[in-house]
């Protein structure tokens, strides 16, 4: 849980954090910490970042570099196309493997069926879970290039061993190969794709609108909304006036249940939303996020 942040929960929650983990900032040009001019400027920024902290702590001391291909918590952070790859250079450079974490971005949810695909970059190491199954059943898993995987191969003394209650599950695999064809049959990863067009078009039209949305971001079915109390300054609403628990209670008002973490709306609709759906989803978000401009004195 130390590995990423959240803006609906405290890190509190999951002390103590492991010593041996080193964060970077988020390849995020809304809120760029270098003063980076442009979205691609922040990309090279931001690798930079990684490989400086690589040469600080020392190359031979760094295992690996692991995200998400896109960022999720805050509202599905896109970055600049240069990004990623520069990033797989740096860790190719350094001997450092690059692990993506798809639990949410895999299977379909970008448009694309991974990630990985969406930013043009191969991992070392991919973990996966949630998608597969859509949930119907918990599983999860890891796979790897055959660099990493024949690491593990030979005797006793190559083999990494961990137990889990419910490793290969026959009801688990059963449940993905279903999930796995019906995603495939309905064509669910261009579904994905065109219905995150719809969206987008309808959030950039809320933010020419509403004075409270400082930017509209994502991809396919992970988008969001960051709202702030000053354009200008990025500043944030304080806490203390509830801006997400009027969001949370104004959707729901309207049937539909987002619990709105702190200063982001997330977006992640089902991959199964058709465009009547998309287009109704859409304007209720649209008159939920009026009535809080309105609320907030916007």
């Amino acid at each position: 849980m130390w590995l990423g942040g959240h803006p609906g929960f405290p890190r509190t929650d999951y002390q103590p954090k492991p010593s041996n983990v080193i964060t970077v900032p988020h390849p995020h040009f809304y809120r760029d910490e270098f003063g980076s001019s442009n979205y691609e400027e922040n990309a090279i920024n931001s690798a930079q970042a990684i490989e400086d902290a690589i040469i600080f702590e020392g190359p031979e001391s760094v295992s690996a570099v692991i995200g998400e291909p896109v960022s999720q918590p805050l509202g599905g952070i896109l970055p600049h196309e240069a990004y990623w790859p520069l990033v797989r250079e740096i860790c190719d450079k350094y001997g450092v493997l690059l692990i993506f974490d798809e639990v949410i971005t895999g299977f379909g949810r970008l448009g694309e069926w991974f990630g990985a695909n969406l930013v043009k970059t191969n991992p070392d190491i991919m973990s996966f879970a949630k998608g597969i199954t859509s949930g119907y059943f918990p599983l999860g898993g890891t796979t790897s290039t055959k660099k990493v995987a024949n690491a593990f191969v030979g005797g006793p003394e190559k083999v990494w061993s961990h137990m889990y209650t419910y490793s290969a599950h026959p009801a688990g695999a059963a449940a993905a190969l279903a999930n796995l064809e019906i995603i495939e049959k309905n064509d669910l990863v261009q579904n994905a794709k065109i219905r995150g067009l719809q969206i987008s078009e309808k959030l950039l039209e809320m933010k020419e609108k509403y004075e409270i949305i400082g930017d509209v971001r994502g991809v396919g079915l992970i988008q969001g909304v960051e709202f702030v109390e000053d354009r200008v300054t990025k500043k944030h609403f304080d806490s203390s006036l509830g801006l997400n628990k009027l969001l949370t209670d104004e959707l729901r008002k309207r049937g539909v249940w987002i619990r709105v973490p702190a200063f982001i709306l997330p977006i992640a609709p089902p991959l199964t939303i058709n465009a009547d759906q998309t287009e109704e989803l859409c304007r209720i978000i649209d008159e939920s996020i009026a009535t809080v401009n309105k609320k907030m004195g916007k």
